[in-house]
């Protein structure tokens, strides 16, 4: 699949849903589109690609939360939304493997792009994950200084 296919993918998702508003927020992306995702993450992160899919995602809900397909946006403002998204999505992730849970608070239309403070609990397969890591925290939930996790 060509990037221009799977940023098509991205966009037809959205627009096709039966609620835009709430189409890629984290709990409610399908396996399929967080892999695209967390993929693209992962190629960002290691600077092997540019995050097209992220930035895609990211002023596709800015567009919802603005109202029109012709959104204003700083490339600073940009990059920090990038950045808490993609930890929200690495986040859902972690829960959807059975490793966090009860993750709080809840992330919807409104505070999807902000700076939250996460807060949730390991499960048993968590626990073993940590103590078996010299790092009981993994780098991409530390990446951005400004995000602030709990565990509990």
């Amino acid at each position: 699949m060509s990037a221009d296919d799977i940023t098509r993918t991205l966009v037809d998702y959205v627009r096709q849903h039966q609620n835009p508003d709430q189409a890629l927020i984290p709990q409610n992306i399908p396996q399929g589109i967080l892999d695209i995702l967390l993929t693209d993450a992962e190629a960002k992160s290691q600077e092997s690609a540019s995050g097209n899919y992220l930035s895609t995602a990211v002023l596709l809900i800015l567009s919802q939360k603005q109202g029109s397909s012709k959104i204003d946006v700083t490339k600073s403002t940009l990059a920090t939304s990038i950045s808490h998204y993609t930890q929200a999505i690495y986040l859902e992730s972690l829960q959807r493997k059975g490793i966090i849970k009860d993750l709080l608070p809840e992330r919807n239309l409104e505070n999807i792009l902000d700076r939250v403070k996460a807060s949730y609990g390991l499960t048993e397969l968590g626990k073993r994950l940590v103590k078996e890591s010299s790092d009981s925290t993994p780098s991409y939930l530390t990446n951005d200084s400004d995000t602030v996790f709990e565990v509990h």
